[in-house]
């Protein structure tokens, strides 16, 4: 039945309003978790009957990330309904904010050295726990090495920079304590020597010193001193190491007696044979004794062996000779003859001889005349 108003009858009001959402909105998160502010914009709403139905929305204060609907209703006086979905969108497109350690510098401990980086942080808009990661080694190398940092959100979102450690190497290395080396040659010239020396290094290991005069050189008579030195690759220098190598000379020597007569006057012929080596003219023959007995004369050079080569004949006094403990009849001695070259340096050589005792005369005689008593 319809409504009467003086005498006219009104329809009832049955149609709904007509409600347009606003547009759809997407917003960047502002927020942890999503965004607050956001503007919806206004419906376009009409009524038939209502010229101002009420419009309400179930917009929530915060958004959430992702796709939120919000309905839109507008109801007319009649009570009528209509309603209209906007969707808002919250998106994370910004990176987080990512802070670093400052560069390292450390001095190398090995090949390989450990390092403390330190730690990295970051923030982020909507993400309150971003993601932090780097590709810094277990150990880093002498050198410099880019550790890259990472941040990322939980929309991966990401953000880096980067750190330089700086591993040095400024120690140097050390050469390993050299003794002195003491040989014997046979000849004027002297002889060839090996030897090694090592340095060692924290960064580099062991690796083989340079020395000078090298190894293998042939070393003249005398003392020489060897310089070593040692560089790693990172041109720290060592500090240099002497040590000396002692050339001794030892002359053959041969006596030209085939007994020693102790207890007589007489003079112990001794030859220094000469070689391709040798130059006996070389040796001062003043400074030569024969357990401590000196040259009888000036010696004379002559090819004793016969091998075409000047040989050094000298003569000594026998009574002269320091012989300890004295010797027993019969008893093999070693003589060693001790001298100069002409430029000073010394030598030695030596050889043996059997020892003739003389009995004691005057014992000799009295044992005779004992024996004519008997």
């Amino acid at each position: 039945m319809g409504i009467w108003f003086r005498g006219t009858a009104v329809a009832p009001d049955i149609t709904a309003p007509s409600i347009t959402a606003p547009d759809d909105v997407t917003v960047e998160g502002n927020l942890t978790g999503g965004a607050d502010g956001v503007v919806l914009g206004a419906p376009t709403v009409s009524d038939d009957v209502d010229p101002s139905p009420v419009v309400t929305n179930d917009a929530p204060a915060t958004y959430p990330l992702g796709d939120t609907n919000v309905t839109w209703t507008a109801e007319d006086a009649s009570l009528n309904l209509a309603t209209a979905v906007q969707v808002v969108s919250v998106v994370d497109t910004t990176d987080a904010v990512l802070t670093i350690p400052a560069d390292v510098t450390e001095e190398a401990t090995g090949a390989e050295t450990a390092v403390a980086i330190g730690s990295a942080t970051a923030t982020d808009i909507v993400d309150a726990n971003p993601v932090i990661t780097n590709d810094a080694p277990a150990t880093f190398p002498v050198g410099s090495t880019d550790v890259i940092w990472t941040a990322e959100d939980a929309t991966e979102n990401s953000a880096s920079a980067t750190q330089v450690v700086t591993v040095e190497d400024t120690t140097p290395p050390n050469i390993a304590a050299l003794d002195d080396i003491v040989v014997v040659a046979n000849g004027l010239s002297g002889i060839v020597v090996n030897f090694s020396a090592d340095a060692e290094d924290i960064v580099d290991g062991t690796f083989a010193a340079s020395c000078l005069p090298i190894s293998g050189s042939t070393f003249p008579l005398g003392e020489t001193t060897v310089t070593c030195s040692a560089v790693d690759n990172a041109g720290n220098a060592a500090e240099d190491a002497l040590f000396t190598i002692t050339v001794e000379l030892v002359l053959g020597v041969e006596i030209q007696s085939v007994k020693l007569n102790l207890g007589k006057n007489g003079v112990l012929p001794v030859v220094v044979p000469g070689s391709s080596d040798v130059d006996v003219t070389r040796i001062d023959v003043s400074s030569l004794e024969l357990n401590g007995a000196g040259a009888a004369h000036d010696g004379h050079i002559d090819d004793v062996d016969g091998d075409r080569i000047d040989d050094l004949m000298v003569h000594f006094p026998v009574p002269e000779l320091a012989i300890a403990p004295p010797p027993a009849d019969g008893d093999v001695v070693t003589l060693t003859l001790t001298g100069e070259l002409n430029d000073g340096a010394p030598f030695e050589g030596a050889d043996d001889v059997m020892v003739k005792v003389q009995k004691n005369n005057a014992n000799a005689d009295s044992n005779k005349k004992g024996g004519k008593g008997k």
